[in-house]
């Protein structure tokens, strides 16, 4: 699970669905499903904003941005992610 920086919103990642899920941080309601068809989505951090989630593609250990906003996802690197 993974909080957006407002707090309002969390998001989570089931690989074997292919799905990122963002919730209502303070109801628990599901708010909306994104459906990735040939990803597997792990290892998810909300950018500064709130508006994309970047995500780890566990099939292949890419990197993908998913722009909350017009629902499109774009391959952004290769490798595991560095937070820091």
């Amino acid at each position: 699970v993974i909080f957006a920086p407002n707090g309002a919103t969390c998001a989570t990642s089931s690989p074997y669905e292919n799905t990122i899920r963002i919730w209502n941080s303070v109801d628990g309601a599901l708010l909306d499903t994104f459906q990735l068809d040939d990803l597997r989505p792990d290892e998810l951090y909300f950018n500064p904003s709130g508006n994309s989630i970047y995500f780890g593609n566990s099939l292949d250990d890419s990197m993908y941005a998913l722009n909350l906003l017009d629902r499109e996802s774009e391959r952004v690197g290769d490798g595991s992610f560095i937070v820091g």
